[in-house]
């Protein structure tokens, strides 16, 4: 198993609605819901820092 660095726990109030869809989602990409929150977050910086063309071509292998 790989050893992770990560910061102390960060809590984060979700409505429920944005709750459960989360939940769902990670469920389908075989992850817990923090898992799938740093997914998405490392994916948004990609796309923050490269531009829009990232964006795109995430979306077009989906």
């Amino acid at each position: 198993m790989v050893a992770r660095n990560y910061s102390s726990p960060l809590l984060l109030k979700l409505p429920p609605e944005l709750k459960a869809w989360l939940n769902e989602y990670a469920q389908k990409n075989s992850r817990n819901m923090t898992g799938q929150l740093i997914e998405m977050i490392k994916a948004e910086r990609r796309r923050l820092q490269h531009g829009p063309e990232v964006h795109n071509e995430d979306q077009e292998k989906g």
